[in-house]
This record gives structure tokens, sequence and C-alpha cells, in this order.
């Protein structure tokens, strides 16, 4: 699974800035845009009390937290998660 959110993130046009294989946890980042100010995106991993692999993803917007940033960091999450799904299927 770790290997597959990498290569969904490189499809999505995220920088991988960070994997670290002892915390199952992987940091990502977009550059700006003409309509994104850039995001940074925390991806963490972890084994769930019925086996199967939790996903927990945090973005931050480099623009600030207003309600625009907000919905950009919802959109590159749901972005990357919907490449997730494909490689899934």
């Amino acid at each position: 699974m770790f290997g597959l959110v990498v290569n969904a993130a490189a499809q999505c046009g995220y920088s991988v800035d960070r994997v670290d294989n002892f915390n199952y946890t992987i940091s990502l980042s977009t550059s700006m845009s003409a309509t994104s100010w850039g995001e940074n995106i925390v991806v963490t991993m972890g084994i769930l009390p019925d086996g199967r692999t939790g996903i927990t993803f945090v973005s931050t917007s480099n623009m600030g937290s207003g309600k625009r940033a907000v919905k950009q960091n919802q959109k590159a999450i749901e972005t990357l998660v919907n490449m997730i799904n494909n490689y899934l299927r």
C-alpha cells in the first residue's frame, strides 16, 4: 500500500518530499499554480484492529487557513484519494 500511495501521488503531480518507512508516513507537496498557493500533504498509514490498513491524510495550504484554503486542501486530498482508488480497482 505504501508504494501505491507514492505512485498515486506522482500521478497527481505531487512531489514526494519525504518517505518514512519506519513511521509509515509520506510527506507530499504541490507547487503554486494559477489556482493554488500550493499544499503540503502528510499521509500516515497504520494497521487497524481488524487487520485492514488505515490511512490518514492531513493537508495544509501555503496560503493560510481561510475558506478558500480549506476548499483547496479538501480538493488536494480528494484528488489523491481518487487516484489511490483507481489504482485499487
